[in-house]
C-alpha cells in the first residue's frame, strides 16, 4: 500500500480547517443576529397589543382603561421591557375622539467586548367618529 492511499479524503485537513471557520462564523452571525432581533420583536409585539387594545377600548367605553394598561404591563413583563407602567402614557381627548398610547424606552444589547444601546418608540393612536 503507497502513502497515497493512507490519506485521509481531503488531502492535508485544510478543507476541514475551513469547514470549521464557516460553521464559526455562521454561529456567530446567528447568535448576533438573535440578540439583535430580540429587541424589535418586543417593540413591534407591544406596539401592536398597543394598537389593537387602544381600539377596543375606544370602542367599548372603557374610560379608566385598566384592561388596556393591563395588557401593555403583561407584554413589558413578558419581554422583560425597561419600563414601568407609568412611563407609558395614555391620553383620552373626547373632543377629538381620539385615544393616544406612548411609550420611550431603551434596551442594550451586549456583546464580547461591544455594547449597544436601541431607542425604541412605540406608539398608537386610534380615531373615532362615533364614540360620544
Amino acid at each position: 500500500m503507497s502513502d497515497m492511499d493512507r490519506r485521509p479524503l481531503g488531502g492535508n485537513g485544510a478543507g476541514g480547517i475551513g469547514f470549521l471557520l464557516t460553521l464559526l462564523l455562521l454561529g456567530a452571525g446567528l447568535y448576533a443576529g438573535i440578540k439583535l432581533a430580540m429587541p424589535y420583536y418586543a417593540y413591534r409585539d407591544l406596539q401592536t397589543a398597543m394598537r389593537y387594545r387602544a381600539r377596543i377600548s375606544l370602542y367599548s367605553g372603557d374610560r379608566d382603561f385598566l384592561e388596556l394598561r393591563r395588557v401593555i404591563r403583561e407584554k413589558i413583563d413578558k419581554h422583560e421591557i425597561p419600563l414601568r407602567e407609568d412611563q407609558v402614557r395614555i391620553e383620552f381627548d373626547p373632543d377629538k375622539r381620539t385615544l393616544a398610547v406612548s411609550a420611550n424606552y431603551e434596551v442594550e444589547v451586549e456583546f464580547p467586548g461591544y455594547t449597544h444601546r436601541f431607542h425604541f418608540s412605540p406608539f398608537a393612536r386610534v380615531e373615532s367618529r362615533d364614540v360620544e
